[in-house]
């Protein structure tokens, strides 16, 4: 027993230029990987999810001419008038009933 007891202090008392074959941890190359790894499914999935957010603009975008030309249509009926429905306002991404 005092042989075990030896020989594992002796163990744990290692000359410092020495490795430990029993530690843990990550090494660069698997840091350097992980970030690779991280980096490409990035540069995939960023096209796409801007892809989706110019998808959801262009829907908002049609709702609102769709509510502008029905409420002008709304309008005309109840003054019994023509109206008009004006695009390009001085106001960047604004529809006016005129």
């Amino acid at each position: 027993m005092a042989e075990a007891l030896l020989s594992s202090r002796y163990q744990v008392m290692r000359a410092p230029n020495q490795r430990f074959s029993g530690t843990r941890g990550f090494t660069l190359i698997d840091m350097v990987a992980t970030i690779a790894i991280i980096g490409t499914l990035l540069a995939i999935s960023v096209p796409q999810l801007i892809d989706v957010v110019d998808g959801y603009r262009l829907g908002m975008a049609t709702r609102v001419v769709e509510r502008e030309l029905q409420f002008a249509k709304l309008k005309a009926v109840s003054a019994e008038s023509p109206m008009r429905v004006r695009f390009n306002c001085p106001v960047a991404r604004q529809v006016r009933v005129v």
